[in-house]
């Protein structure tokens, strides 16, 4: 629950990249500039074109300058709530930055975003995801941004933190870059069972 002040703008609902890490869905890419879809609360009614509006971020640049970035009206409502589209830039680097959205009259209100690292490896999916402990389950297993492999012997699948067992790849269905698919044939597991 969050209180806010009727008389001020307020951002209710941020809807970011939708594959990042981040539940609340205010995910924003490193490497590109994203789309970010806000519901906002008591926007003056004044204001009736986009450019009244200012959104600037801090720090996602090498200079660490703001950065005022495009917005664009998805619709205005006469209660004074309106959906709004800004494209964020792409950032040197992960973690929250809060923008800044600048009214007519000083009015401002602010949000968080957090940057992630959309070029690191991240397994996708997992199937099936039970086996028997003694081994010999097949698994597709997907993997995103993971470098191009042309065969088996060039990655490895490991299972486990703490003596760990490596699996074996047998074969590679699909590697381009953005995605990879493979079959690995799971190890036997040591640990103590559920």
């Amino acid at each position: 629950f969050e209180y806010y002040n009727p008389d001020l703008p307020s951002v209710i609902k941020v809807e970011g990249d939708t594959q990042g890490p981040s539940a609340q869905g205010n995910n924003v890419k490193m490497s590109m500039m994203t789309l970010v879809r806000l519901t906002i609360l008591n926007v003056p009614l004044s204001v009736t074109r986009v450019d009244q509006i200012k959104a600037t971020v801090p720090g996602v640049t090498a200079s660490a300058a703001l950065v005022t970035v495009p917005i664009k009206f998805l619709s205005v409502q006469t209660s004074g709530q309106a959906d709004m589209r800004l494209q964020l830039p792409a950032s040197q680097s992960s973690g929250v930055s809060v923008v800044t959205l600048n009214f007519p009259s000083d009015l401002t209100t602010t949000f968080e975003v957090r940057y992630y690292n959309d070029l690191q490896p991240v397994i996708t999916s997992v199937d099936p995801t039970v086996g028997k402990w003694t081994g010999g389950s097949t698994l597709r297993i997907s993997v995103a941004n993971f470098p191009v492999m042309t065969s088996p012997d060039q990655a490895t699948v490991k299972f486990g933190l703490e003596g760990a067992s490596f699996g074996t790849i047998v074969s590679i269905l699909k590697s381009s870059g953005l995605e990879t698919q493979l079959i690995v044939l799971t190890p036997a597991y040591f640990g103590a069972l559920q």
